[in-house]
């Protein structure tokens, strides 16, 4: 038998140095599997958005105050009810909110109690398998021209459930007017998405809002639910609290 030349040698030699270093990664590859945790929805199905709700601010009718301009009047700030309806819990991180139309509605205005980009302002929200949370966005919204644009005189009389958390307007043909009054203020159709993302940025979930198409209570079929926005606003108008400061910047005003 003919020994082999140190060529052929030296060819076999690297093939099974190959063969050595692609099954060592292989088996490396299997061990950190063991230790690091995967999320592998990637489909944007394990989470329902059902609703949403507009908070206004108590001073939302006060455009200054002693002199000084209200840096938040006629501001509001969202909040959404996520279901969760996978097997496992999950952590939202962070979330963002894009003005898909471009109406201005995002205003500087922040909220330490709601949910931003930056990860590290951020305290984890987990959403249980099978059950709902509902997550505030820390962005403000400006609604500007609305307080203008309503009758105060004859939306201060319109009937509300006062004895909730979240205020509720009565009225059910009262979210299609203010819908209405939205689109006329804001300038038409007026988009906005929100972005869930768990782990470092990776995106879970994501949902458009028309806030001109607000609904009621009743309706939990992913759009904002105006009822709730109506009712604040109604009960700020008649708080003992800030009537005789609205009052003051009523008559300012006219």
């Amino acid at each position: 038998m003919e020994k082999m030349s140190y060529i052929t040698r030296f060819k076999m030699l690297t093939i099974w140095n190959k063969v050595g270093v692609l099954g060592s990664f292989a088996s490396i590859s299997g061990l950190l599997a063991l230790f690091i945790p995967s999320y592998e929805s990637n489909n944007h199905d394990d989470l329902y958005i059902k609703g949403a709700r507009f908070e206004p601010v108590h001073n939302f009718f006060v455009a200054e105050y002693q002199g000084l301009p209200n840096g938040l009047y006629e501001t509001a700030f969202l909040y959404f009810t996520v279901l969760n309806v996978s097997g496992s819990d999950v952590f939202i991180t962070s979330l963002d909110v894009v003005d898909v139309d471009k109406r201005g509605v995002l205003s500087n205005a922040y909220s330490s109690s709601g949910l931003s980009g930056d990860i590290s302002k951020n305290t984890v929200v987990r959403i249980p398998a099978g059950q709902e949370v509902e997550l505030g966005y820390s962005g403000g919204f400006k609604f500007s021209g609305l307080v203008k644009s309503l009758n105060l005189d004859t939306f201060l009389e319109e009937y509300y459930f006062s004895n909730t958390s979240s205020k509720i307007s009565s009225r059910t043909n009262l979210v299609q007017e203010f819908n209405d009054k939205l689109a006329t203020v804001l300038g038409g159709e007026t988009k906005i998405r929100i972005k869930l993302y768990v782990g470092n940025q990776t995106p879970i979930a994501e949902h458009e809002f028309d806030i001109t198409e607000g609904t009621d209570i009743f309706e939990t079929n992913g759009k904002i639910q105006h009822s709730y926005f109506l009712g604040d606003l109604i009960h700020h108008l008649n708080s003992p609290y800030s009537k005789d400061t609205l009052n003051k910047a009523f008559k300012n005003d006219s």
